[in-house]
């Protein structure tokens, strides 16, 4: 009995601990971000920082902050955490949507080395490179 226990126990365990891997990628503050994307060689950009900050402002949502940063090779980040999930969520599906009309509008390739994801209270879109170390561990 002991023996089943213990099996059941540590099969638990691995699950939750996978399960947290799993989603503790992302950020969880903008203090978070801005210590993570130095090591990476990002800075923070204060000009586009603030425009960034002052558009999503002028917006009806529940954003508490927001960041924005750029590598030596001109790979942005933006990223917007939001109070609640629910909020994010609706962000992120009216982002998408309009995302997807400029796509149709648009003849350039461009479009296809940017992209935007959410996890959780976040939102970030840029460059895949600079969305891929943002979402790294």
């Amino acid at each position: 009995m002991n023996k089943k226990i213990s099996i059941t126990l540590s099969i638990i365990l691995v699950i939750a601990t996978m399960s947290l891997l799993l989603v503790a990628c992302v950020p969880t503050s903008k203090e978070d971000a801005i210590e993570k994307m130095e090591e990476l060689g990002y800075s923070s950009s204060t000009v586009y920082d603030i425009g960034f900050t002052l558009l999503i402002k002028g917006l009806d949502t529940d954003a508490e902050a927001t960041y924005c940063a750029l590598d030596k090779d001109f790979n942005i980040i933006m990223a917007i955490w939001f109070k609640t999930s629910a909020g994010a969520k609706e962000f992120y599906n009216d982002m998408k949507e309009k995302m997807s009309d400029f796509a149709k509008d648009s003849s350039s390739k461009e479009g296809d080395e940017y992209g935007a994801k959410r996890q959780g209270k976040v939102v970030y879109a840029g460059s895949k490179q600079a969305m891929k170390d943002f979402a790294s561990l």
